[in-house]
């Protein structure tokens, strides 16, 4: 008799709202192997620059923004409240992404 196997998931998670300055609220996925991610139009928006800015690093500064370090697919994780319609190939910044995004851009807020 042939059964099928389970295949191996990370489980769903749900988006949590994150106060990180008086003035500006984040939402982040919480993550069990990056701690949290965000996507790239929140990290914009954290920083203070344009979505685009934030694709600029990462294609000008790609040999030390490392996929599966510091961004992944969406493809590689569960979001519970997820739009079905997100894409399979949107980035998702992990918390050592965002930090090291900052080195990068020039922001006002990015030097707080």
């Amino acid at each position: 008799m042939y059964t099928k196997k389970a295949k191996a998931t990370q489980p769903k998670v749900s988006k949590l709202n994150l106060q990180v300055m008086n003035d500006l609220t984040v939402q982040i996925i919480p993550d069990s192997n990056f701690e949290f991610l965000m996507d790239s139009a929140t990290v914009a928006k954290g920083y203070g620059i344009a979505t685009s800015t934030v694709g600029s690093n990462k294609h000008n500064h790609q040999d030390e923004l490392i996929q599966n370090m510091h961004w992944v697919y969406a493809s590689a994780i569960q979001i519970l409240d997820s739009d079905p319609k997100t894409p399979h190939n949107k980035i998702f910044w992990t918390k050592a992404g965002v930090i090291r995004l900052g080195f990068f851009i020039k922001s006002e807020r990015a030097k707080r």
